[in-house]
């Protein structure tokens, strides 16, 4: 099970939350028995559009900067939950950066 996590501010934030579990319900639409953690933190304190990291084994972080049009919010977050997809699969790690 992928559970999602919001933390910050941004005008909007309900909506963005319901579009980062569609986005993921597409990306990997199997359920999975082991838990996985995703803290999405909404920002204005990055200079990058967005950033997703290995927190810890199952704990995945990501920022997104506030300091975006709504659409360019959505455009990162939804870019940003690809790497999400790809560190759960192990398609990508800290070292490929």
């Amino acid at each position: 099970m992928i559970n999602l996590y919001f933390q910050g501010r941004v005008k909007n934030r309900a909506r963005y939350e319901e579009f980062a579990c569609n986005v993921l319900n597409e990306l990997l639409p199997r359920p999975f028995k082991r838990e996985i953690e995703v803290f999405i933190h909404f920002t204005k304190n990055i200079e990058e559009m967005g950033l997703c990291h290995v927190e810890e084994k199952d704990v995945i972080g990501v920022q997104i900067n506030t300091d975006q049009s709504a659409g360019e919010i959505a455009q990162t977050l939804a870019h940003e939950l690809v790497h999400v997809k790809q560190f759960i699969r192990k398609e990508l790690n800290a070292d490929m950066n």
